[in-house]
């Protein structure tokens, strides 16, 4: 059941357009700091994943990713939205306990790109990731947050965020996980199911972990 108050539905609406257009552009800046992340064997189909744009210093771009997304021994290609060219690989490091990989790049001067905001997640805020599911590129899902300090099984280190994402797929790992001002909560990694199957979560690594591992390295 659903009930508005006719004046708070009132505001709603006089500050939609401007909610729209903040949205917009943050969904196109964070479309923009979204990579192809590639794992290419000799023969047979890639195995493709995100990764988002973290940190720059001059002509080197720091991309995370999901570790798992990058498969030993399979050549490693970068694409921006515009696929003009691969990117020369300089490095990758993957962090200890997370499913967390650091893949460095050096910049192509025909793309002009900033990296994230980082920032911390809240509880029930909405948010987006843009993924690669089968035959498609940067395709926007949306979701919600369900816990921002969530103790997973078998997982070391600082705690998870937890997110309901009814769209997120195969594609989708190590997509960043964006709130409503396109700031940076996290990096998707796994989806957790119950015994028949469903889903019950998508697994999260916080962007606060990428801040303290950039600041570290810097």
């Amino acid at each position: 059941m659903r009930v508005f108050l006719c004046a708070a539905l009132a505001m709603l609406l006089a500050f939609a357009p401007v909610a729209a257009r903040a949205d917009d552009k943050a969904l196109s800046a964070t479309k923009r700091q979204t990579f192809v992340v590639q794992s290419c064997p000799q023969s047979g189909k890639a195995t493709i994943g995100s990764g988002v744009v973290v940190a720059r210093s001059r002509d080197t771009l720091t991309i995370a990713t999901a570790a798992h997304a990058i498969v030993p021994a399979q050549t490693l290609r970068i694409l921006d939205i515009t696929r003009q060219a691969y990117y020369e690989i300089l490095g990758t490091r993957v962090l200890h306990e997370y499913d967390i990989a650091l893949i460095r790049v050096r910049a192509q001067m025909h793309f002009h790109i900033s990296p994230v905001i980082i920032a911390e997640a809240e509880s029930n805020e909405p948010v987006w990731v843009w993924g690669h599911p089968p035959d498609a590129f940067w395709v926007v899902a949306t979701g919600s947050v369900i816990d921002t300090h969530a103790q997973i099984p078998g997982r070391e280190g600082i705690p998870r965020i937890t997110i309901a994402c009814a769209t997120c797929t195969h594609g989708d790992s190590g997509s960043g996980v964006f709130d409503a001002r396109g700031r940076l909560l996290g990096i998707l990694t796994h989806g957790w199911t119950d015994a028949t199957g469903s889903p019950l979560f998508l697994e999260v690594e916080p962007a606060t972990l990428l801040q303290q591992e950039l600041l570290a390295a810097s």
